[in-house]
């Protein structure tokens, strides 16, 4: 029932079908107790869950617009500790009623509670605006189901991935000495950079190709993006942790050789005089930038 009282929240008064759920609740407990038959209480059983499933959506929607996004899991988990406390609760006391008193006295204690707090929405909760806590007034009427059903059948979940460290090693390089060949890279390293490293790299949209350098082979230079500097949140490269504070993380070794320095990045998009602009075809990154038409063309 969770799922059509949702959606009636949407459109009527939450404050309401939350009294009329909980009052559902305390009534069919109730008739729980006065079960004369198998198939009666199983009647009675399905219409306490009834009650009991319109609690979830139309508590959560009002949490939502009562109070703003950085407080809700603290109101959530206020809310869902009752769930265990009145389990434990109950089959402390249902218990010890069923066994001194019948079971049937159980449910009529159980309805009580239901019928007074049932009794407390109605005359205390408000109603609060629709996105009170979000732009202080929902704009337009909610989407369709058929609306919501697409958005979350075709929405993508994102799968994080951590870098291997020759990944990180080579994009700390990148933004350090760029623009960078991936000779000028494996030279830095030591190693051999292989071509899925890159392009693990290139598909983060961390890096991209610049243009290539003017020497032999005319290999691709690389330099960061405006999404490397979004995701570790830079203004600039220049930004950067210098020589002194690598130092002082102790990601550097406090004896370094006579003459070591950490280059000063830069990430000025023009190239540099050893550069030639990426042409169209030059890569199958589908990166390079496209070729202008003539008039002839």
């Amino acid at each position: 029932m969770g799922l059509p009282l949702a959606r009636l929240a949407e459109y009527r008064s939450r404050s309401l079908l939350l009294s009329i759920s909980v009052a559902i609740f305390g009534v069919a407990a109730a008739c729980c107790g006065f079960s004369t038959t198998f198939v009666m209480l199983v009647l009675c059983r399905i219409a306490v869950a009834i009650g009991d499933g319109g609690f979830s959506p139309i508590v959560g929607s009002l949490i939502g617009d009562h109070y703003p996004m950085n407080k809700r899991a603290s109101a959530m988990s206020v809310i869902w500790f009752g769930a265990p406390v009145g389990a434990a609760l109950g089959s402390i006391v249902g218990g010890w009623l069923a066994q001194n008193g019948g079971w049937r006295h159980w449910f009529f204690v159980l309805s009580v509670p239901a019928l007074v707090i049932a009794v407390l929405c109605m005359l205390t909760l408000r109603e609060p605006p629709r996105g009170m806590s979000d732009s202080g007034q929902a704009k337009g009427p909610p989407p369709t189901m058929k609306t919501a059903l697409a958005f979350l059948l075709r929405k993508q979940a994102v799968e994080e991935r951590k870098l291997s460290r020759a990944a990180i090693e080579t994009l700390a390089i990148i933004a350090y000495h760029q623009p960078v060949t991936r000779a000028e890279i494996e030279d830095i390293r030591g190693v051999v950079t292989s071509k899925g490293t890159l392009d693990v790299l290139l598909e983060t949209g961390w890096i991209r190709p610049r243009g290539r350098r003017k020497a032999p082979g005319r290999p691709v230079t690389y330099g960061t993006t405006e999404a490397f500097l979004s995701h570790f949140g830079l203004d600039a490269v220049g930004d950067l942790p210098g020589l002194d504070e690598l130092k002082g993380s102790g990601l550097l070794d406090g004896r370094l050789p006579a003459g070591f320095a950490v280059p000063l990045p830069s990430d000025d998009a023009s190239l540099h005089e050893d550069e030639d602009p990426l042409e169209p075809g030059d890569l199958d990154l589908g990166l390079a930038p496209p070729r202008e038409r003539t008039s002839e063309e």
